[in-house]
C-alpha cells in the first residue's frame, strides 16, 4: 500500500475564502499536498496561481504579504514561525485572515 502524499491543512476565512474550494465567503477549509521541502512561500505561490483574488493581498513576484491580511503557521504568525521561508511539514496548519485593527482602550 502506498503512503499517502503529505498535505497541510488550509483555512481561509472572511473575504479571503472567495473563490476557495468552493466558497464565497465565510470559511473554506481543504487539505492541500505539499512536496518534499515544499516552503510557506511556495505554498502561497501556488494558490496564488490558482486564485486569481490572491493578487489582493499577496504579491508571488515579490513574496509580500500585504499589512491587511495575517498569516499563521501551526498556530503562529508566519514571521515568528519562520516566515514564508518555513519548511511545510505533513499534518502542518495554514490559516489566511483579514487582519484587524482598531477598537478602544478601557481606561
Amino acid at each position: 500500500m502506498e503512503a499517502a502524499a503529505p498535505r497541510v491543512k488550509v483555512e481561509a476565512l472572511a473575504w479571503l475564502a472567495r473563490g476557495m474550494n468552493g466558497e464565497r465567503t465565510g470559511k473554506a477549509v481543504w487539505q492541500e499536498p505539499i512536496a518534499d521541502g515544499e516552503t510557506l512561500g511556495d505554498l502561497m505561490d501556488r494558490l496564488a496561481g490558482r486564485y486569481p483574488h490572491f493578487a489582493d493581498f499577496y504579491d508571488p513576484s515579490t513574496k509580500t504579504l500585504q499589512e491587511h491580511v495575517e498569516l499563521v503557521l501551526n498556530g503562529r504568525l508566519f514571521d515568528l514561525a519562520g516566515g514564508l521561508q518555513a519548511t511545510l511539514s505533513d499534518g502542518d496548519s495554514v490559516m489566511i485572515f483579514p487582519g484587524f485593527s482598531g477598537g478602544q482602550q478601557a481606561g
